[in-house]
């Protein structure tokens, strides 16, 4: 486990202000780079850094295959 974490699944129109908006309910985000897209994915992906190991692994056990508040799809979260 790190505090770094790879997020897929979002949203096409994701903007990195409405991740941190949904992350930082969360815990607090750090520091956050979405991925240039790949032609013929359906989603988008992001790496985010939490403050701290803790935060990085509850998100893990929590979110992983959920829907976070403000989105409206599960998502994928590893580190």
């Amino acid at each position: 486990p790190s505090d770094n974490l790879f997020i897929c699944g979002l949203p096409l129109d994701t903007t990195e202000e409405k991740m941190r908006a949904v992350f930082n309910e969360y815990g607090t985000v750090t520091s956050m780079k979405m991925l240039p897209d790949v032609a013929g994915k359906p989603d988008k992906s992001a790496l985010v850094r939490m403050s701290d190991i803790s935060q990085a692994q509850w998100m893990v056990e929590n979110l992983n295959g959920n829907i976070p508040q403000g989105l409206n799809a599960p998502i994928t979260v590893r580190f």
